[in-house]
């Protein structure tokens, strides 16, 4: 989880067999201030790691605009409640790629916030073309 700002977009690059045994990882924050604020959390010691490994961590080469005044009310995270008997993350995912909408996917969960009723709740690797607030 990133509690420093809003993620624009993430994607990953998986390890290469006989060339690196760890992943990369592209993230975009919405605002500037966020990503600063990120980098400098990994600069502390400890810094950041995830199993094991710590990040290393650095500004993209490649410039970034500025995100959209409407984008900075969008979300690429989505999140739908339902009746237990027909609410899945799995069948919301299903749902979607059936209609013929073409997106990545990044993680899906679920949880029951009671016997009656569960959320599903479905990451993106991008703001674009998701969810957007009315």
């Amino acid at each position: 989880m990133f509690r420093e700002g809003k993620v624009f977009s993430f994607s990953i690059s998986p390890p290469k067999p006989g060339r690196f045994v760890t992943c990369a990882a592209r993230l975009v924050f919405t605002t500037r201030a966020a990503a600063q604020a990120f980098i400098s959390k990994t600069q502390i010691f400890p810094g950041i790691s995830l199993r094991g490994h710590r990040w290393r961590v650095w500004w993209n080469r490649d410039r970034c605009c500025p995100v959209q005044l409407e984008e900075q009310h969008q979300s690429r995270v989505l999140q739908m409640s339902g009746p237990v008997s027909i609410m899945s993350a799995e069948g919301m995912e299903n749902l979607f790629r059936k209609s013929g909408i073409k997106f990545q996917l990044v993680d899906l969960r679920e949880w029951s916030v009671d016997e009656e009723q569960m959320i599903a709740e479905l990451s993106f690797s991008s703001i674009l073309g998701q969810s957007a607030l009315q």
